[in-house]
């Protein structure tokens, strides 16, 4: 039975599980990491490390284990010692075991690595961090443009700035012949009227002239009947002579 999944799942609940004959799985808080291998640049998570305790009794994995499989715990601590029996083999035979979700298992010129895999950290702080591939970021984007869509923009530019021209022109004209053209849309002033029939001269009334031209008339009558009784006077003097 394959119990890699069980302990995965009993490791990110605890944080720790202890593997009776084989060794602890922990879990620890780990910051970024540039990944050399894949060039990316993984975000703040938790990193499994491993340490190889093999008197560490198992901390309820057993249990844990019975209640997921619905197995006896004397069944699963038979089949568990089963599968670390099987991990010891294959680390002395072939010098690396790969275990699924928890990491990769090496032995390099007998010294034992272990190389545990990043969780993401649930911490709200970091939710939604993703890992950043530094080829993904370096390399040029591959979409353009459409050409009928920058035609199209341009074309709507256009059509947006002559409108523009031709609602403003029109406008600043009116404004132009209504400031220079006051009197012809307004008419005159009415303080002008005003003015002009201040400066006026009263006009006698006609009785006054009508006078005015009697007397003068009387007096030009009088002035030829004096000069007319003159003249036969002066004529007889002279014929006596």
């Amino acid at each position: 039975m394959n119990f890699t999944a069980d302990i995965f799942t009993f490791l990110k609940l605890f944080g720790k599980v202890s593997i009776p004959g084989f060794g602890v799985f922990k879990t620890i808080d780990a910051g970024a990491f540039f990944d050399e291998n894949t060039k990316s640049l993984l975000p703040p998570s938790q990193l499994i490390v491993f340490n190889k305790n093999l008197s560490e009794s198992d901390n309820g994995l057993v249990q844990f284990l019975a209640k997921n499989n619905n197995i006896s715990p004397e069944n699963i601590e038979n089949e568990l010692k089963e599968t670390v029996a099987h991990w010891n083999i294959s680390l002395q035979n072939a010098h690396e075991l790969d275990l699924e979700s928890l990491g990769k298992f090496s032995i390099v010129n007998n010294d034992f690595i272990f190389v545990g895999n990043r969780l993401l950290r649930e911490n709200s702080a970091f939710f939604g961090l993703e890992e950043i591939k530094l080829s993904d970021v370096q390399k040029p984007s591959s979409y353009k443009t459409p050409k009928n869509s920058v035609t199209k923009q341009k074309s709507t530019l256009q059509e947006i700035v002559l409108w523009i021209f031709l609602t403003i022109i029109p406008i600043v004209g009116l404004l132009y012949f209504g400031i220079t053209n006051q009197e012809l849309i307004f008419g005159k002033k009415s303080f002008e009227k005003i003015s002009i029939k201040n400066s006026t001269h009263r006009i006698a009334p006609t009785t006054t002239v009508e006078n005015s031209l009697k007397t003068i008339t009387k007096d030009t009558l009088q002035k030829d009947s004096l000069k007319a009784s003159k003249q036969p006077s002066s004529i007889q003097s002279s014929h006596g002579k």
